[in-house]
């Protein structure tokens, strides 16, 4: 049997200036603290494999569990966030798209991805892995959805 905990990256750095990217976005401090919650909660799991999504909150809240256990993390580019934008959206506009994108899965912004889009692209990563890491226990860090 194949297991997959998906661990949700811990509280990221969020900025509204240009300093990171949301690739880049890092962890706060409450967030470096609780992903000692996900290596407490790992650590008995008998764990194969850790991957991610290639967003540094994924890759580093399971990043110290990876090496407790003699790991890399391994990073996934189709498990990453879905794109918003091909420009930054204020709080405000952020609000309005995220209810239309709910209610309509194939709604989407000008450079962006819609619900259904990276609903397709993360079902066939995970197809991708069940298949690579069969009957293994694998670790994904990853993104909640919106």
């Amino acid at each position: 049997m194949t297991t997959i905990y998906f661990v949700r990256h811990a509280e990221p750095l969020r900025s509204a200036d240009s300093t990171y990217t949301d690739r880049t976005y890092p962890l706060t401090e409450k967030g470096v603290t609780d992903r000692k919650l996900v290596n407490a909660f790992l650590c008995d799991k008998n764990i194969d494999v850790v991957l991610s999504s290639p967003f540094k909150r994924s890759h580093d809240t399971v990043a110290e569990f990876a090496s407790q256990i003699g790991q890399e993390v391994k990073l996934i580019e189709d498990f990453r966030e879905r794109a918003i934008a091909d420009k930054w959206i204020g709080m405000d506009e952020w609000k309005l798209f995220a209810e239309r994108q709910w209610q309509d899965f194939s709604y989407k912004l000008s450079g962006g991805e819609s619900v259904a889009e990276t609903k397709a692209r993360n079902l066939a990563a995970l197809k991708d892995v069940l298949r690579r890491y069969a009957g293994k226990n694998v670790v994904v860090g990853t993104h909640a959805p919106r």
